[in-house]
């Protein structure tokens, strides 16, 4: 898969993000099952979707950072589904360092449209 323009990076590398906080914020919001099948289909995506394979190879750190934000988002989602007093917490906890680190992962998709 090549990627050339600016455009086509604005629309794919949302679409990683979306898949990566879908199935958490399903869980969150108390649908465990709907969670479950998310889940399973952006671990198939992850490993087989051209856009996750092209981001994978051209960016230094992408595959660590969809590794740890989905596995401790979906831990912490477990957390606020047994307690659903601390929902919000919890996923303000998981969400500001993703959406951080995602935001310094954007500059290097950057760079690769200019190339």
């Amino acid at each position: 898969m090549q990627i050339n323009s600016k455009r086509q990076h604005a629309r794919l590398f949302p679409y990683t993000g979306g898949c990566l906080m879908l199935p958490v914020i399903l869980l969150n919001s108390g649908f465990a099952t709907y969670s479950l099948v998310a889940s399973i289909v952006v671990i198939l995506l992850f490993n087989f979707d051209p856009a996750f394979k092209f981001y994978k190879s051209n960016i230094q750190h992408f595959t660590r950072y969809m590794k740890i934000s989905f596995v401790s988002g979906m831990l912490l989602a477990t957390v606020a589904f047994i307690y659903p007093s601390f929902s919000g917490w919890v996923i303000a906890i998981w969400g500001l360092p993703t959406f951080i680190y995602g935001f310094k992962l954007s500059g290097q998709v950057d760079n690769l449209a200019k190339k």
